[in-house]
């Protein structure tokens, strides 16, 4: 019989501490003390709202002003998505794309709209932040850093020397931009110049650098007739992906080809004869000569 009575007094202590437990669990967001001493606070979350930004990716370089932004929510009321573009000085201009808001009940899918980079800065460095909030009040957000890159030539910064020994022209550059590649083309589109490389020093910001190519020497393009050459030029981010292609032309002038002067000796040396005047005279004699000897010969047959 006393064995009965505990098992009694502990089942009845056990569904006590449950039955406590159970209260506890279900109170909302509210403070329970005990004796003034211990506070505790049980708040419920809703765990599956999420919002996660699907592209671009955090650290991605792009070269197409129009990108598409991808996003995926669950159990959202409403989803905001935020456009930062971050200037050189590290002047930050937010635009609130409203147009782009998601509303509704228990929302949950994907979201997929493509901006042009153009209206909303251009070319540098972009925050993207998706907002995600619930009936409850709760937030979840989710950002990436971007960089939208490219380089520039522009047509009236061409300039060719005088006595044609060189051609010079200023590319502009922003941040992404790893490596420049420049190569001459004729008219016809063939190229006439090996491949030039101009290395960013630092790829972290822009700026324009000042190329030059020699059009004499060894390394220079073999320019042989007059018109007009283009200069092609490429830029690529670090990994050796293409950002962008922009041109230059020039019109060249091909020069004669100089006179070989030889040392014709203190006699003939102010007459300033050519290997070419000394090579056709040398035909003509030759071919006289020969004639006269076929003459003479002929003769002396009749004899």
């Amino acid at each position: 019989m006393r064995v009965n009575k505990k098992q009694l007094l502990g089942f009845g202590g056990l569904a006590f501490v449950v039955g406590l437990t159970t209260i506890a669990y279900n109170l909302p967001t509210s403070a329970v003390s005990v004796g003034g001493a211990v506070e505790v606070r049980v708040e419920v979350y809703n765990i599956n709202l999420e919002t996660v930004i699907q592209s671009p990716e955090d650290g991605d370089i792009v070269s197409d002003k129009d990108v598409t932004f991808s996003e995926m929510h669950s159990h959202a009321s409403n989803v905001k998505y935020y456009l930062t573009y971050v200037a050189e000085d590290g002047t930050e201009t937010v635009h609130e794309l409203t147009d782009q808001e998601i509303s509704g009940t228990d929302l949950t899918g994907r979201t997929e709209f493509t901006l042009d980079l153009d209206n909303y800065g251009g070319a540098g460095t972009y925050i993207f932040r998706s907002v995600a909030t619930n009936d409850d009040g709760v937030v979840r957000e989710d950002a990436v850093q971007f960089t939208y890159a490219r380089s520039s030539a522009d047509q009236d910064d061409v300039v060719v020397d005088g006595d044609n020994k060189k051609i010079a022209f200023r590319v502009c550059y922003t941040a992404g931009v790893d490596r420049l590649v420049y190569q001459i083309f004729d008219k016809n589109g063939n190229p006439v110049s090996n491949e030039y490389e101009y290395e960013i020093q630092d790829t972290d910001c822009g700026d324009c650098v000042e190329i030059e190519i020699p059009l004499e020497g060894d390394d220079a393009p073999d320019l042989k007739e007059d018109g007009q050459y283009t200069v092609v030029i490429k830029s690529y981010d670090e990994n050796g992906n293409p950002i962008s292609t922009s041109s230059v032309y020039f019109d060249y002038e091909a020069k004669p080809d100089d006179i070989d002067v030889p040392d014709t000796g203190s006699i003939l040396k102010a007459l300033n004869i050519s290997k070419a005047d000394f090579m056709i005279t040398g035909l003509v004699g030759f071919t006289i000569i020969s004639l006269i000897s076929l003459f003479v010969i002929r003769r002396s047959h009749k004899k």
